[in-house]
């Protein structure tokens, strides 16, 4: 399976995913495409620069803004429970206030004793 079907088919297609996804504002793009976009500062660009210039590298890959400011960038394939709870931690505001490494023991504990079983294969 290419690493693109494997992140639509079983990244964007959990139910789990999608729940925290819709938290956000998507836009998918395509960076090939020379057509020019606007970028969170309001700068005219295309979608293969904004990628050179947050340095990802990896396709697909994701960025996740706040008030137009980088808070994330996902690189790399992702397991479903790590993209998850990404996204968990930054739509709750959590990465406001703690660091990442606090956060994801908080909330394994919380799940662990709410009996959700945490699978950390794809």
């Amino acid at each position: 399976m290419l690493r693109f079907d494997e992140f639509h088919d079983r990244l964007l297609s959990n139910e789990d995913v999608i729940a925290e996804l819709n938290a956000f504002t998507l836009v998918r793009l395509d960076t090939n495409s020379r057509i020019t976009i606007i970028d969170t500062q309001g700068n005219k660009t295309t979608a293969g620069e904004l990628a050179r210039q947050f340095n990802l590298s990896y396709r697909p890959g994701v960025l996740i803004f706040d008030q137009g400011n980088l808070v994330k960038r996902y690189d790399s394939l992702l397991y479903k429970f790590h993209f998850r709870e990404g996204l968990r931690y930054i739509s709750s505001g959590a990465y406001k206030t703690e660091d990442r490494r606090s956060y994801s023991q908080r909330r394994r504990e919380e799940l662990l004793l709410s009996g959700v079983n945490i699978d950390l294969s794809r």
